[in-house]
């Protein structure tokens, strides 16, 4: 499971006071309701058994959970010798959360319920005004639409944000010390919670790479994620935990300079990494120009361009993100590194372009075990959005249930 290191991505409840009974019966109720979430549908007697609490405990603690619409009873178990017992699990509808990816243009949201399963198609919101008044009016869409009562907002954010959800900066969307939290909880009246982007993206890739036999590969405790799109970011995960740093912009990797004498960039360096290996910037590359929108569909550019030109233009791309790859390897010691790349089909290339030129980038001793895959879905911000809330709010593990 996916933990937030210090400082956490949530804003505690009791900093500085002692613990008390309403702490401990809080913590018991997020363990059972954790516990049946992972275990599927289970027995009340079976939560006593695995977590050692009273079985008068448990059924008082699962009947607060069953009242508050977290719980549902789910008939009867087989009997072993006396009274069968009543099976109880998640009630996944019992919640519903908006999600939404503003790392998109236009931004993108949906709606899950508490497994983390979306429940509807995701929406696109308007392109006109402001870029907050195109997120409200996104979340009032999805808020009045939804069938179900929602019990809070998680929203996947370009740029530095701090712990009270304020994007300190965000180049590409002209934020500075955007009060994103604040302004969007006056405006929805639910709880918001702001994510770095990146860092969603990389409990998605967790998730689907380095989460077990299902990725094809060993499960690993450490993950290297880069975003490319309209920018460049990297959501850095090690033993299980994001890694946020002291002034939680851990990742802000698509402002290192690669090139000195390279493209002025928004933000008044030169040769910054998403300057020559963004989205834009390769499309540009290809074309000659830098569009509005960006239409990825590899086999056309190759039909219309030459399949020469895109190829060089993706390998002159991935080995400026080697380059900053690189150090973050052999600074951090880690073997897995996931590309995710909107749109999504040109992740496969990328990390084929990206793997190649880290060979001489890396220390020897840590070539035999590197890896560089593709992660790919256009959902992939959203999905780790609606992980981390629903560890936050409820404790629940994120394990997105096969269609």
């Amino acid at each position: 499971m996916i933990m937030q290191s210090t400082p956490p991505l949530h804003r505690p409840d009791s900093v500085h006071r002692k613990a008390g009974r309403a702490d401990t019966k809080r913590r018991n109720l997020r363990t059972i309701l954790r516990l049946i979430a992972s275990g599927g549908t289970t027995t009340r007697a079976e939560v006593a058994r695995i977590t050692g609490l009273t079985r008068a405990t448990v059924s008082s603690l699962v009947s607060d959970l069953i009242a508050d619409g977290l719980v549902a009873e789910a008939g009867q178990g087989p009997s072993l010798g006396g009274k069968p017992p009543t099976l109880i699990e998640l009630n996944r509808s019992g919640r519903h959360l908006v999600v939404a990816d503003l790392s998109t243009s236009p931004f993108t949201g949906t709606v899950v319920d508490l497994s983390g399963r979306s429940v509807r198609a995701p929406l696109a919101g308007p392109a006109e005004s402001t870029h907050q008044g195109n997120l409200e009016q996104l979340l009032a869409t999805l808020i009045d639409e939804s069938p179900h009562p929602i019990s809070g907002v998680g929203l996947a954010s370009p740029g530095v944000i701090s712990e009270d959800g304020v994007v300190i900066e965000a180049s590409n969307l002209g934020w500075h010390n955007h009060p994103l939290a604040e302004l969007t909880e006056r405006a929805v009246e639910l709880p918001v919670t702001v994510i770095n982007d990146a860092q969603a993206i990389a409990v998605a890739a967790y998730d689907r790479l380095a989460g077990g036999p299902a990725a094809g590969i060993d499960a690993v405790p450490d993950l290297l994620l880069i975003h490319l799109g309209r920018g460049i970011g990297a959501g850095i995960i090690l033993g299980g935990r994001i890694h946020v740093g002291s002034h939680r912009a851990a990742g802000e990797i698509g402002h290192s300079v690669v090139d000195l004498a390279g493209p002025e960039c928004r933000c008044g360096n030169r040769g910054c990494l998403e300057t020559v290996a963004s989205s834009a910037a390769i499309y540009h590359t290809i074309v000659g120009r830098r569009p509005a929108s960006i239409d990825w569909n590899i086999t056309k550019l190759e039909d219309r361009y030459g399949a020469d030109t895109v190829a060089a233009a993706i390998a002159e791309a991935g080995e400026a993100v080697a380059t900053v790859v690189g150090f973050l390897i052999n600074a951090l010691d880690i073997s897995l590194t996931a590309i995710a790349m909107r749109p999504g089909d040109a992740a496969k290339p990328m990390a084929a372009a990206v793997a190649r030129s880290l060979t001489n980038r890396v220390l020897p001793a840590l070539r035999p075990d590197l890896q560089v895959m593709p992660v790919e879905g256009e959902d992939l911000a959203m999905v780790g959005a609606g992980a981390i809330l629903l560890q936050q709010e409820y404790g629940l593990p994120w394990a997105a249930p096969a269609d």
